[in-house]
């Protein structure tokens, strides 16, 4: 079973995906259609994503559904 995971989790588990695979915040923006600006804040824990981009984030990273669904879940306060 997946551990609670805290904003500042899924925000380094989003880099971190990002980072092995060698995109840029730009790169995954234009893929998802959303902003630069959007993937920092994911990224910084600002904000999450809505259920809308969950789904884009598993298609991008080939995620189980489960697995983005669990970590951004466990990212709300």
């Amino acid at each position: 079973m997946m551990q609670k995971m805290s904003k500042y989790s899924f925000s380094s588990y989003l880099r971190q995906e990002r980072l092995r695979r060698n995109w840029s915040q730009k790169e995954v923006a234009e893929w998802l259609g959303t902003t630069i600006n959007t993937v920092s804040r994911w990224e910084l824990g600002q904000t999450t994503p809505s259920l809308y981009f969950r789904a884009k984030l598993r298609e991008l990273f080939g995620e189980q559904p489960y697995e983005v669904e669990q970590i951004s879940r466990d990212a709300q306060p």
